[in-house]
């Protein structure tokens, strides 16, 4: 049987694009419903029913670092049932996309594995799993990472310092002694300074590199500047002085650790690592939600599979807003994996909702 394999990451699927009221969710940025399930059917439907499919959610595929359980904000304690309960909104949430992965995998010959990032490592927790595999399918696996026919495929966050966490031991115990989900400084970054942000400036997790979005607002934007830097200081010194043991010793300062941060590889330097060390031909990281490929002679390719997100570039090469729906095809050529990075279309449309 001939077989295909495809790999998306990064759709930031979270608790849908309108509150219980009616009025927008400046947290959810996925507002492709449309495209992904007409995706999902194309590959998963009759034109490929004499092949095996199987579909590689490379990471981040949910949001749930910004899924609200109450009318405040996402919690800072996720326990195993707060984060049932964040994947239950994002199921109601993008009813279409979880009927349309249900109908891919009840065919024979499909397959749908979640690679776990960093923005859904609540799918780490046995409830999250079976609550998934109860809507969509008994076959679904869930992986930290996933090697193939010479094909390593990972997130990419456990490569850099502020995401990076033990996996196999992903649960504390907090002051209330009930375990709960290791939040790095990366996700907590994410949770209390950048989803507070958002409600200002909503577009402020899209821009790249942020450094100059920084000092673009220093000159153009100044009073949010100043809130910016005060709200980086404040956050920092509300996690360092916590009652949480394990947040005081996240933010604990030390050179060996802020060199640590400093320091760390890019990803594209990694895969080559990777490439040069191992028997792997082909490394695929998502994460940075930059569209990447290198050729590291003679050792092999690297991919990124960048992001369904809308992105904002302030550099000159790249520069402004772009939204593209990048995906990776593998295709077996003489029993060979043969990979090219890909933008879904989709179908012409007459109309479709705006929201910025």
């Amino acid at each position: 049987m001939k077989k295909i394999k495809l790999i998306v990451s990064d759709l930031h699927l979270s608790a849908g694009p309108r509150m219980a009221d009616g009025t927008r969710n400046v947290l959810e940025d996925f507002f492709l419903d449309d495209y992904l399930v007409e995706f999902i059917e194309h590959y998963g439907g009759r034109g490929y029913s004499d092949y095996e499919v199987e579909l590689i959610a490379n990471g981040d595929f949910f949001n749930m670092l910004q899924v609200q359980v109450d009318e405040k904000e996402p919690p800072e304690a996720i326990t195993e049932e707060v984060a049932a309960e964040q994947m239950r909104r994002i199921i109601d949430g993008h009813p279409a996309v979880i009927e349309a992965l249900w109908t891919f995998g009840v065919r024979p010959n499909n397959h749908f594995t979640f690679v776990i990032g960093n923005h859904d490592a609540g799918l780490l927790f046995p409830a999250v799993q079976a609550l998934l595999r109860k809507r969509l399918g008994p076959g679904i696996r869930f992986v930290n990472d996933y090697a193939f026919d010479g094909v390593f495929v990972s997130h990419g966050h456990q490569y850099e310092f502020i995401h990076n966490f033990d996996m196999h031991n992903f649960t504390h115990l907090g002051p209330d002694g009930k375990p709960r989900l290791v939040l790095t400084w990366g996700a907590l970054f994410i949770m209390k300074f950048l989803n507070v942000m958002k409600k200002r400036r909503d577009y402020i997790d899209k821009v790249n590199p942020f450094g100059r979005y920084l000092r673009w607002t220093f000159w153009n934007d100044p009073l949010f500047f100043w809130r910016l830097i005060v709200g980086i200081v404040h956050f920092w010194a509300v996690n360092r002085f916590s009652r949480d043991p394990y947040r005081r010793r996240e933010f604990r300062l030390s050179p060996s650790r802020l060199a640590a941060a400093m320091t760390h590889k890019t990803l594209a330097e990694t895969a080559a690592d990777i490439l040069a060390h191992t028997s792997y031909r082909l490394v695929i990281f998502g994460h940075s939600h930059k569209l990447d490929y290198r050729h590291f002679a003679p050792n092999g390719e690297y991919i990124n599979t960048g992001s369904w997100m809308k992105h904002i570039s302030l550099e000159m090469n790249n520069l402004g807003v772009s939204q593209l729906r990048p995906f990776v095809l593998i295709q077996y050529v003489d029993g060979q994996p043969r990979a090219t990075l890909r933008d879904w279309y989709g179908s012409p449309r007459l109309h479709r909702e705006i929201i910025t």
